[in-house]
């Protein structure tokens, strides 16, 4: 299991949620799993009734507040179709976490979690084991020739 075999790694992950929860909640499910996050989806309704949803990508600015984004992120333009739209919360995060029982091992005990995805991070890490010093220069380097020579089975 990756908690075990992975402890104290960091790894790419993207959580969603079962339903859309607040800003507050996710908050602070993130500080409470350390989770670093990169990029926040919300999803909601136009004024229209239509499904809508908004990706928000964190700034590496100390300032970057993701409320004051949320709100900005809903145009003001009474033209334009997500004008006035009502969101209900927010489904997906993608970040960073450092794997331990304090912070994966609290996603996974999250019920308001449906998927907790660390397949990009997990396979860059076997990657990295298993490719280092094989004459890649960089991690998509190495991503590359790790998925050009490993069996299907390994990720299957």
């Amino acid at each position: 299991m990756l908690l075990e075999s992975a402890q104290g790694e960091r790894l790419w992950t993207t959580l969603t949620f079962v339903k859309p929860i607040s800003l507050h909640a996710m908050r602070t499910l993130l500080q409470e799993a350390q989770v670093e996050a990169v990029s926040y989806t919300q999803v909601g309704w136009t004024t229209t009734g239509e499904r809508m949803g908004s990706t928000i990508f964190a700034s590496d600015n100390p300032d970057f507040d993701v409320e004051k984004a949320t709100k900005e992120a809903i145009s003001q333009d009474p033209n334009a179709s997500d004008y006035k739209a009502q969101m209900a919360g927010f489904m997906m995060v993608d970040g960073y976490l450092t794997v331990s029982q304090e912070s994966l091992g609290q996603l996974l005990r999250d019920n308001r979690l449906y998927i907790i995805d660390t397949t990009i991070g997990d396979r860059l890490r076997y990657c990295n084991k298993s490719q280092m010093g094989k004459g890649a220069r960089s991690s998509l380097g190495i991503f590359l020739r790790c998925a050009l020579t490993t069996p299907k089975s390994r990720f299957s």
